[in-house]
């Protein structure tokens, strides 16, 4: 999200009629009832998809992790004019190809955190699937940084202030009470573990992370396999012991840590994290389920279950008439806290949906609130995109016929 424009960026999940990735940018300041959101689709410049984005605010650049075509991963970076900037697209490392987990803009380091996996040219199996950190101020990248679990990430959370990583995927570590950490500084895979960790994993894995980097807070969401649960993980006075087996030891009483079930589907979760706010968006994969969770204000020695509060709610159907079902791998659940208001964000394969998380939090039953009759500006959709209730749609591009 670019906040001084209002803009949204969306990887678009197919390739132009040009035969290159795309990048969609939306105006949120518009009414689409009124007015086409629609600014710009972006054309990365080369045959390869474009899977994640990121904005970097300190210097208005966009962040497209791009690959998944046979000719493995790039970095794309657009200047604030929407040209790429001198030497873009930069190739990952050798072997290493884009991953679905993908791409988080550090501005206090001045840096990008990309998750990788093997391509061709890696070589030996899984030395190519991690995380790597490319530096914005050299335009180079470093290492990558082997992934202990042997495959690519879902999603991954990183704390700028303790240069940690949260790493959500689908094989996480043997013991399932455990999930990985990479400790970006040391250039290391770690474990950490948490006797609640195993309640949510369900042996299939994890489908999400997320961070609130002023506290210390950080969310694990479930990959399918129960009720939909967050592990809310309090790592505020953790501690990193490097070496050969590293480990992240949290502080309090173990576990520190509690379950939060947002509903009974039984669905893949997504979440992010507002740092101003204290609060967590959570979408549902192939679903029209949502959440809203309060996380603490300040930091806590110990979390308590009086800490967190969390409801829920199901999106109504789309301006098409159809089922909302929120994208899935690469994970498109954002937070926007832009001026006035803190707003979740989603896309499904035809819209980006807006999401007023204060109505959320007072009227959960009003956000599936029906569309009324009509059409979004310029389309032939059979409903309106706002249903008044705290709920907007912004149409995407269709693929080229």
């Amino acid at each position: 999200m670019d906040c001084k424009k209002n803009y949204a960026f969306v990887a678009l999940d197919f390739l132009g009629t040009s035969g290159d990735g795309q990048v969609e940018v939306l105006n949120l300041g518009v009414n689409p009832d009124t007015a086409s959101p629609h600014v710009a689709t972006l054309d990365i410049g080369h045959p390869d998809y474009a899977i994640a984005v990121a904005f970097d605010p300190r210097s208005r650049h966009l962040l497209v992790s791009s690959g998944q075509n046979g000719n493995n991963g790039f970095l794309d970076i657009f200047d604030s004019t929407g040209n790429p900037i001198a030497g873009s697209p930069f190739p990952f490392p050798t072997g290493a190809d884009a991953a679905n987990g993908g791409i988080v803009a550090d501005p206090k380091h001045k840096q990008v955190l990309v998750a990788t996996t093997d391509g061709s040219g890696c070589a030996s199996a899984g030395a190519c699937t991690g995380f790597t950190a490319f530096d914005l101020t050299t335009n180079t990248f470093g290492p990558i940084v082997a992934s202990q679990t042997g495959s690519q990430s879902d999603n991954f959370a990183f704390d700028p202030t303790t240069n940690l990583i949260l790493n959500a995927n689908d094989n996480p570590p043997s013991t399932a009470d455990s999930m990985e950490m990479i400790d970006v500084t040391g250039s290391e895979s770690c474990l950490l573990t948490d006797a609640n960790l195993a309640a949510g994993s369900n042996s299939t894995g994890w489908d999400s992370a997320a961070v609130d980097p002023s506290t210390g807070v950080w969310l694990a969401a479930d990959d399918i396999g129960g009720d939909s649960t967050i592990i809310v993980l309090n790592l505020n006075g953790a501690t990193v012991n490097p070496g050969s087996s590293c480990t992240v030891t949290e502080a309090g009483t173990p576990p520190n840590s509690i379950p939060v079930v947002i509903d009974s589907n039984n669905a893949d979760l997504s979440a992010a994290v507002d740092r101003k706010s204290h609060q967590a968006f959570i979408t549902e994969e192939y679903e029209p389920g949502i959440g809203l969770m309060q996380l603490p204000n300040t930091k806590v020695a110990q979390i308590q279950s009086s800490d967190v509060s969390s409801v829920s709610a199901n999106l109504p159907n789309d301006p098409n008439g159809n089922i909302w079902s929120t994208r899935f791998e690469p994970n498109s659940t954002a937070i926007q806290a832009c001026g006035k208001g803190t707003f979740g964000l989603a896309t499904d394969f035809g819209f980006l949906v807006r999401v007023d998380l204060s109505k959320l939090k007072s009227n959960a039953g009003g956000i599936s609130t029906a569309l009324p009759a009509g059409n979004c500006a310029g389309t032939s959709t059979t409903f309106s995109c706002s249903n008044g209730a705290g709920v907007t749609f912004y149409p995407l591009p269709v693929p080229p016929i």
